[in-house]
């Protein structure tokens, strides 16, 4: 009976008690030929459109070898065939020039194809009718020890890579965009691993000087609040505030309703003794200080929330703002603060303090000019009574036209708030 010939590799394949005398070599030919279908290379130069790879029986043959290298310059798209009926695997390179495609082909069946500027590496199997490119249908890829991934640029000098960081805490798979975002977008996550184009907040709101704030997860701006660069600066009498430790409550510093000219003041360098108080040199400087005319002596203050109001020409007294208080000595002082908020007069109006029946702020009471009722206002006095004896103090205003109104009812719940430090 005579040799046959293997389909995939062409190995002749010897009958029994055949090639007496030459089975060693016929079986040397076949190792061989096993021996290029493993680990045989071969560099090929396509210079056509169509190139046919062969196999033949017992044969040394370039499409047996395990890798093939495609070389030559292409002029046009072209094609390498391999017969039918063939089940293989090849590693094979495109290392031709030309920006053409190139295709591998397996005689009436499919192909793999090198894009024009696909000049790479390709894992591809025959199962005898088509041809497959291995690494499409991987299911996935492990790269384990923090092994990188690499990109190589046009000439492979350099690339970037990917890589696991050194710690990871749970399995993760992020699912790139279906489509290609817009210009100057970046990609972003949802929180489970879906990647998306999204558009960044490229410039600030508000307007210039204006400091940001988050609202609604969006940059915004306040004329409330400025910063030049070097001064921040809260416009409008806005607050200072500092909350308590559950935030439910807090304290707060403010401007004056009107300012007539810019302060500045300068805070101490170091904090003062026990029982010292903070107080102005006259020249915007802060500094603590033991009062040297005595201590103080008594403290009284008083509250209204109720609206008080006057239609009088002359200065008319309020019943719930009254105080006393008992100067230490004959040479005491007794500081006199007044804040009253929502005034309100159709005219104009005055504010003053009295000691019993003495005006003692009479030459500059406090002025109080056409308001709609939202202002808030502020006043203050240091008196000598001369007395050690108890002492009388009270507010008292007058309308010099319509009616003036303190705690004007209509704007919202206020505040009056007097009160007299004796020394």
């Amino acid at each position: 009976m005579a040799s046959s010939y293997s389909t995939d590799l062409k190995l002749e394949l010897m009958a029994s008690g055949e090639n007496s005398g030459t089975w060693g070599n016929k079986t040397n030919t076949n190792l061989n030929l096993v021996q290029q279908a493993i680990a045989g290379f071969q560099s090929i130069a396509i210079t056509s459109t169509n190139t046919t790879l062969l196999m033949t029986d017992a044969t040394i043959s370039d499409a047996r070898n395990a890798v093939i290298k495609f070389t030559g310059t292409l002029s046009a798209n072209s094609t390498v065939f391999v017969q039918s009926g063939i089940e293989k695997t090849y590693t094979l390179e495109n290392a031709t020039s030309g920006a053409y495609t190139l295709a591998f082909n397996q005689v009436g069946g499919s192909s793999i194809i090198w894009s024009t500027t696909d000049k790479g590496i390709k894992q591809v199997y025959l199962d005898g009718t088509n041809t497959n490119d291995i690494n499409n249908n991987l299911s996935k890829i492990n790269l384990l020890n923090r092994n990188e991934l690499r990109f190589g640029d046009a000439d492979n000098s350099n690339y970037v890579s990917l890589k696991a960081p050194a710690t990871i805490a749970s399995n993760i798979s992020f699912t790139l965009p279906g489509d290609d975002g817009t210009p100057n977008q970046f990609i972003q996550t949802d929180g489970s691993g879906n990647l998306s184009f999204a558009t960044a907040t490229t410039g600030p709101g508000g307007s210039t000087t204006q400091v940001q704030y988050n609202n609604s997860n969006a940059f915004a701006g306040s004329s409330t609040m400025t910063f030049d660069g070097t001064n921040l600066q809260l416009n409008n009498q806005a607050d200072v505030r500092f909350g308590d430790s559950d935030n439910s409550n807090y304290v707060a510093l403010q401007a004056p309703a009107t300012v007539t000219t810019n302060t500045v003041f300068s805070l101490p360098r170091a904090d003062g003794s026990n029982g010292q108080f903070l107080a102005t040199q006259g020249n915007t400087n802060l500094t603590f200080i033991s009062l040297t005319g005595g201590l103080i002596a008594s403290v009284a203050s008083t509250s209204d929330s109720n609206m008080l109001s006057t239609t009088n020409a002359t200065y008319t007294s309020f019943s719930t703002l009254k105080l006393s208080v008992t100067p230490q000595s004959a040479s005491s002082k007794v500081l006199l603060l007044l804040t009253a908020q929502n005034v309100e007069t159709g005219g104009f109006g005055k504010i003053t303090f009295f000691r019993g029946s003495t005006d003692v702020n009479t030459g500059s009471p406090l002025n109080i000019g056409v308001s709609d009722g939202t202002m808030r206002y502020f006043t203050q006095y240091l008196d000598s009574p001369s007395t050690t004896s108890s002492t009388e103090y009270t507010v008292r205003a007058l309308a010099d036209s319509g009616t003036l109104k303190l705690n004007n009812s209509a704007q919202g719940e206020g505040l009056l708030v007097f009160s007299a430090w004796g020394v």
